[in-house]
């Protein structure tokens, strides 16, 4: 993944100023920064939801927007919201098919287990927790085994236990 000369403004207001950075594949990295730095603006940049004004972003050597960037991007935006309307279980089935994961019962199924979402497997979305639903938009970002996870803010609205467990699943994603 890698970023030159990157400027990105909302109006008159400057998100990011001529960033440039690389990051080798395999290499886990954390964005830190105040409110207002800039992270969540780089990240959505990253997975092409937005255009920089100047300089380049490759994903995998090839540009943010193309499927090919995509198909490799795990992407949890900062308060993510699911399909609210569909269960947890129809949440992550449709996500799962729609990224061409081959087994989407067992895909949908292990994410069900690690991330405690059984016994909320048929609950609308739009009726579970914050935490639920935090949890079920980490299984979303990553349920298609993705090459890049890019995660905005993913320990919001978890407990302490929970925030160990994904901590834990994440940790085991390069094993």
């Amino acid at each position: 993944m890698e970023a030159q000369y990157v400027t990105k403004s909302y109006g008159k207001t400057v998100a990011l100023d001529d960033v440039s950075f690389s990051i080798p594949c395999g290499e886990r990295y954390a964005l830190l920064g105040p409110n207002g730095a800039g992270k969540s603006t780089t990240l959505r940049l990253l997975v092409g939801l937005l255009k920089p004004d100047t300089g380049t972003i490759k994903i995998d050597g090839h540009e943010p927007f193309s499927p090919e960037a995509k198909s490799t991007l795990g992407y949890l935006p900062e308060d993510a919201t699911p399909y609210r309307t569909l269960s947890v279980r129809e949440n992550l089935e449709y996500i799962a098919a729609l990224r061409g994961v081959k087994n989407v019962a067992d895909a949908t199924n292990r994410f069900l287990d690690e991330l405690s979402l059984r016994e909320y497997e048929r609950a609308k979305v739009g009726k579970l927790s914050r935490g639920n639903m935090q949890k079920l938009s980490i299984a979303l970002a990553l349920v298609h085994d993705p090459k890049i996870v890019l995660l905005d803010e993913p320990l919001n609205y978890l407990d302490i236990p929970t925030q160990e467990r994904v901590f834990k699943m994440l940790k085991s994603l390069d094993s």
